[in-house]
């Protein structure tokens, strides 16, 4: 709140630091997704309106979570003035080569979805969110899909499995969950003095650094 950041804001630059801290690089792009929705004239719309956004991170000189949170604001309110721009038109426009095996941009992907009631009832009719079982398709490399209930975040890694283990997205998860709550009770200490292992962590496995830089 002080900083003018939505919920949306602070975990993807938490989740900036996540991917600095294991790969070194300090400037590279995670994709997202808007809903699409912002004229009056689509919201009695049925229909899917998701356009994707190219989010660039700027994680240089080892700053406070303050002030990456007020980096991460000023790059995601410019993404989001130009969020109608289909994502296919700005490949095209910049003549960018696509490949079937891989998203344009990024294949890190961050998605953060907000359920303000489990179930909605209109003119007879009853809405409420439908589960799906099994693991949805991996899009990326690495994907980090969370959900806002109320005040409770869950999250979901989404990976794949050519490149990562599940040993190495179960300890990534576990460590953004130590960031959060690092980032949380000292936002203006040197991100790169904060420990993300626990006491009872075991030693980093011999490639995982290496496995993380492929994505």
């Amino acid at each position: 709140r002080d900083q003018g950041a939505t919920v949306f804001m602070t975990l993807l630059a938490a989740f900036q630091v996540l991917l600095w801290r294991y790969t070194g690089q300090a400037d590279f792009v995670v994709g997202s997704v808007v809903a699409n929705r912002e004229r009056r004239e689509t919201e009695g719309v049925i229909g899917l309106f998701v356009n994707n956004l190219a989010l660039r991170a700027d994680v240089s000189g080892n700053p406070t979570f303050h002030e990456l949170l007020g980096r991460v604001r000023e790059s995601n309110l410019r993404a989001y003035s130009h969020q109608d721009l289909p994502l296919d038109l700005l490949i095209d426009r910049l003549r960018l080569r696509t490949s079937a095996d891989a998203a344009p941009f990024s294949q890190i992907r961050f998605v953060l979805e907000s359920h303000a009631a489990e179930k909605t009832d209109f003119a007879g009719l009853s809405l409420g969110p439908f589960p799906v079982e099994g693991p949805p398709a991996a899009r990326s490399d690495l994907a980090l899909y969370m959900e806002q209930v109320g005040s409770d975040l869950m999250g979901t890694f989404i990976y794949n499995a050519d490149l990562l283990s599940e040993t190495t997205v179960l300890r990534l998860a576990a460590r953004f969950q130590t960031l959060l709550e690092e980032v949380a009770r000292k936002p203006d200490r040197r991100l790169g003095d904060i420990a993300l292992e626990r006491a009872s962590e075991q030693e980093v496995p011999e490639g995982f650094v290496e496995e993380l830089e492929e994505v």
